[in-house]
C-alpha cells in the first residue's frame, strides 16, 4: 500500500493529467468574513432590525489573561460583533458565507500562536468553546470547527492586510494583539513584507507551511488556491484541482476530504525532494458524476495517496518535485521543522 510505502501513520492525527504550474492567485474565497461596523452594537447581531445596545467589549486575546467579561455567545447567530471600550468600531465576523454560527457557540475569542518551528506569521484568531464564562474552563474546551472539520479561524496575515487598508474591523484586533505582546514590531515587519510582495492577501483558510498539515479540498473544484509560508516569505498560488481531468475537461467526482502534503519516500523518488498528497479523511462521500468514466483520474480513497493512471507508467501517485521550476512554491515545506 502507498500509505505503508511512505511510512506515515495518520490514526493519531484523525483523533485530535499533467499538473499545471503554479500561478498568482486569481480567485478569492472569504471564510470567515469580516466587515466594518459603523456604530456600537450588541455583542451578537441577528439582522439589522434587532435592537442594539452598547457592549462592554473584550479586553484581551491572550488565553492566560481572559476574564468572564471576555465571554461571547454567538449561538445560532448570523454574525459576531466584538467591541472594545476604546474603539467606536467593533469588528464583525461570520461563521461562513452561507451558515449561521452553530448552536452552543459560547466561549472566548483568542489568538492561537504557531507551534515551535512553524512560521510566526501563521498565527490565527480562533474561538474556544467553553461550558461557562469562567476562564478556568478554557483548557477544558475545544476550538469551534467549520463544516470541513478544520478550526474556524482568521489568519494573522489577513488581519494585518485589512488593518493596512484602513478597513476598521482589524484595527481593534491588531491593537489587542499588540497589547498582548503577540504582534511584535519584528513580526509586523515580516507580515508587511510578505503582503507587499503579493498582489492578494490570504482571505482563505488554506495557508500551508508544514508537512502533515491538514487542508480541505472539494473533488468537484477545477481550481485549488492556497498560500505557502516559510519563516520570512509567503506566496499565493492557484493550480489545477487535484481531481480535474484536464485533457478531457471533466470533473468525474464530487465530495470532499481533508488532505495533507507529505514527502515521498517511494523508491522511484529516492534522491529527490518530491511531495505527494494523502487523503487523510473523506469528509463528504464520493459521488460519481460520470458513471462510465474511465479516464486517468482515479477515485479518491481514504488513507491513500492521490493517484493518476498513466499510459506509460500505469497507476502512479500525483507528485511534485520541488526542485522543478513548476513546483518551486512548495519548497517551503522542506524549510519548516515542527517540534512534536
Amino acid at each position: 500500500m502507498l500509505a505503508v510505502a511512505c511510512g506515515i501513520n495518520y490514526s493519531a492525527m484523525l483523533l485530535c493529467c499533467r499538473p499545471l504550474p503554479f500561478h498568482s492567485m486569481q480567485h478569492r474565497h472569504v471564510l470567515p468574513l469580516l466587515s466594518l461596523a459603523r456604530s456600537y452594537s450588541s455583542d451578537i447581531e441577528d439582522g439589522p432590525r434587532q435592537r442594539r445596545a452598547r457592549p462592554n467589549g473584550i479586553q484581551t486575546l491572550h488565553p492566560s489573561r481572559l476574564c468572564s467579561s471576555d465571554f461571547i455567545d454567538a449561538s445560532s447567530k448570523t454574525r459576531m460583533n466584538v467591541s472594545h471600550p476604546d474603539y467606536r468600531s467593533p469588528f464583525r465576523s461570520t461563521y461562513s458565507r452561507h451558515y449561521r454560527f452553530p448552536e452552543d457557540t459560547r466561549g472566548f475569542l483568542y489568538y492561537h500562536s504557531p507551534a515551535a518551528g512553524v512560521p510566526p506569521t501563521a498565527g490565527e484568531l480562533r474561538f474556544r468553546l467553553t461550558p461557562r464564562d469562567d476562564p478556568a474552563s478554557f483548557d477544558k474546551g475545544s476550538d469551534l470547527q467549520m463544516e470541513t472539520g478544520l478550526p474556524w479561524q482568521i489568519p494573522l496575515l489577513r488581519i494585518i492586510a485589512l488593518s493596512q487598508t484602513g478597513r476598521g474591523p482589524s484595527q481593534l484586533v491588531r491593537k489587542l494583539l499588540r497589547d498582548d505582546g503577540f504582534l511584535t514590531p519584528a513580526l509586523l515587519e515580516t507580515c508587511t513584507a510578505i503582503l507587499n510582495a503579493n498582489k492578494h492577501y490570504p482571505d482563505t483558510g488554506c495557508i500551508i507551511h508544514s508537512f502533515s498539515q491538514l487542508f480541505h479540498i472539494k473533488f468537484h473544484r477545477a481550481v485549488f488556491s492556497f498560500w505557502t509560508l516559510s519563516m520570512n516569505q509567503g506566496q499565493s498560488f492557484v493550480r489545477q484541482g487535484f481531481y480535474y481531468d484536464h485533457p478531457n475537461r471533466i470533473l468525474p467526482y464530487s465530495g470532499s476530504a481533508l488532505c495533507c502534503f507529505e514527502r515521498s519516500y517511494l523508491p522511484h523518488h529516492r534522491g529527490t525532494r518530491t511531495v505527494v498528497i494523502r487523503i487523510v479523511k473523506i469528509t463528504s462521500p464520493v459521488t460519481y458524476l460520470h458513471p462510465n468514466y474511465t479516464g486517468r483520474v482515479t477515485s479518491p480513497v481514504e488513507g491513500e495517496l492521490i493517484q493518476r493512471n498513466s499510459e506509460r507508467r500505469g497507476l502512479q501517485p500525483m507528485s511534485f518535485d520541488v526542485d522543478s521550476p513548476l513546483y518551486m512554491g512548495l519548497r517551503t515545506l522542506f524549510e519548516t521543522r515542527v517540534d512534536t
